[in-house]
């Protein structure tokens, strides 16, 4: 079981992405995302959208996640904008009423 990482730095090409039914598409809209996916200090990172706080380009943050083994990816369950001092952490129950609203 792989462990936890926390990355810090440079919050760099983010994306939003909505899902409608089995397709997904990237959004300009965040309220509209399910997912958000973005680099920190060059390190890609996903997560469910559900109260993610908002970010932009060039903020500083630290990611506290689960790496995916195939991917290599970071699975955000905790996150902090430190220019903003805005934190977010993962909660399974929002994301799963959110995928049935």
């Amino acid at each position: 079981m792989s462990k936890m990482e926390t990355i810090r730095g440079r919050v760099t090409e983010i994306v939003y992405i909505a899902q409608d039914g089995r397709s997904a598409h990237t959004t300009e809209k965040p309220e509209r995302a399910s997912l958000i996916t973005f680099k920190v200090a060059g390190r890609p990172v996903g997560a469910a959208a559900v109260g993610f706080p908002s970010i932009n380009e060039g903020d500083e943050a630290v990611v506290v996640g689960m790496p995916n083994p195939r991917s290599g990816w970071l699975e955000a369950a905790e996150f902090k904008n430190q220019t903003t001092g805005q934190a977010w952490k993962f909660n399974p129950f929002k994301a799963a009423w959110k995928s049935f609203s």
